[in-house]
């Protein structure tokens, strides 16, 4: 519903494709036979994405003077989301615009759309626009090094908000669709989550940006042990779902060869069970048909353990009871603390200091096993 209660298109077409079309209609606005205000949004919206920051283009940019959409806009065509050409100036440019709400990239679908472009058509110029509604995960922001210039919801919110006097339904609902499901959630959700309110987790990259808050937070001090012992060295934020909740985490040390030619990996998982939201620091192995790595991992499961309980180091910090696992499972649990007890803002300001003195306690415990 909208702010004045009404129905709105756009809580019924949420799909990518829903944006598509969105996105398709607003640019074929630009090829209108007559000077109407949605011809001149139209207009506008090609001129706001040719005046994207990104590769090839500094910020502040002059506007170009003359616009023409050539053709058609296409919905698949060389399988990208929307394509459209259009005379800017003197240039023949011709924009991709890869569109997401919730998912990501991948398999180098972003690179073959350009490749395809460059091959079918002699443009002057060819533009990449990622545009995501959804939350931005690492691997989003990077589109920028693939050639891309990234579009967020608040940035087309605040675009299309300067046109507030065009009252068409299907854009007017599309703003305030942006508005609602979007931007005031981007907004306050990770600030709800340090306030103490867990809900927002559900959302995967509510639960990424919390993780990378943490992870930041053990940054420095774990560098300085990571200098000195290379197998601790800090890994990017990875997530996905199990049984539908989302999970994100990183590696803090790798040991290789532990289980003959498997690798032991130490990491920290935010997640959730029974007991509410955790953060747990674990360890994994593939050795599962391994009946004797099995038995040492267990073994070095319970050192783990007792150097965790022997810390001189733990703060305010609440440890819960991690899953028991005496068969030697390819992940177990080192320590986990429920964020019930332990707020994201205790974590982020008693983590490092926990942190540093586990790694430190590890990397001694290594040097005197050799």
């Amino acid at each position: 519903m909208t702010a004045e209660g009404n129905p709105n298109l756009f809580d019924y077409a949420t799909s990518e494709l829903s944006q598509d079309a969105f996105i398709s209609w607003l640019l074929s606005w630009a090829g209108a036979p007559t000077d109407t205000p949605l011809r001149r949004v139209g207009l506008a919206f090609i001129r706001f994405l040719y005046c994207l920051d990104g590769p090839g283009r500094e910020a502040g940019i002059e506007a170009p003077a003359r616009i023409t959409l050539t053709g058609r806009v296409k919905q698949q065509h060389l399988g990208i989301d929307v394509y459209f050409e259009a005379r800017i100036d003197d240039r023949e440019v011709c924009f991709v615009i890869e569109d997401k709400t919730d998912t990501s990239h991948h398999s180098d679908q972003l690179q073959r759309y350009l490749d395809a472009v460059q091959a079918d058509r002699k443009m002057d110029e060819t533009i990449g626009i990622y545009f995501k509604t959804g939350g931005w995960f690492k691997e989003d922001h990077e589109v920028v090094e693939l050639g891309y210039r990234r579009l967020d919801a608040p940035a087309m919110h605040e675009f299309l908000s300067r046109y507030d006097d065009v009252r068409h339904p299907v854009l007017r609902d599309y703003v305030d669709h942006l508005e609602r499901r979007y931007v005031v959630p981007q907004a306050s959700f990770v600030p709800q989550v340090l306030d103490g309110d867990l809900a927002p987790l559900t959302q995967p990259w509510v639960a990424a940006s919390v993780m990378a808050l943490l992870r930041n937070a053990i940054t420095e001090v774990h560098t300085s042990v990571a200098e000195a012992f290379p197998s601790f060295a800090l890994g990017r934020i990875r997530r996905g779902t199990s049984r539908g909740q989302p999970w994100t985490q990183f590696t803090v040390a790798r040991f290789h060869g532990m289980y003959g030619d498997k690798a032991e990996t130490l990491f920290y998982r935010l997640d959730r069970r029974i007991g509410g939201y955790y953060i747990s620091l674990r360890q994994y192995a593939n050795i599962r048909d391994d009946e004797e790595c099995r038995r040492h991992k267990v073994e070095r499961l319970g050192r783990y353990r007792k150097l965790v309980s022997g810390l001189a180091y733990v703060g305010p910090l609440q440890m819960g009871r991690p899953v028991t696992d005496r068969s030697g499972n390819n992940e177990s649990e080192i320590v986990v603390f429920f964020l019930r007890e332990n707020p994201v803002v205790d974590l982020r300001k008693h983590l490092p200091g926990f942190h540093h003195s586990l790694m430190l306690a590890i990397a001694a415990a290594m040097a005197d096993s050799r």
